[in-house]
């Protein structure tokens, strides 16, 4: 989580919605693991719900940042 809430703290995104959506993606993660078990890998990698959680609480502000012109150094 700590890589998650450090990379928004640096580059200015949400940092209240970011550690909501981790902190719910990470039980939901363990959720699926203990009750639902989907691949009978007695376990679930958090990583990609965790990276899609991040990427949700910061969408708008990722793909603001990406179509706007850097100025030009002078």
């Amino acid at each position: 989580l700590s890589i998650f809430l450090a990379s928004a703290a640096r580059w200015g995104l949400r940092l209240v919605a970011t550690w909501l959506a981790l902190v719910a993606s990470f039980g939901i993660t363990m959720a699926l693991a203990v009750w639902v078990d989907p691949f009978g890998l007695g376990g679930l990698p958090a990583l990609p719900l965790l990276s899609l959680a991040f990427l949700g609480a910061n969408a708008d502000l990722l793909y603001r940042s990406l179509r706007s012109p850097e100025p030009e150094p002078a």
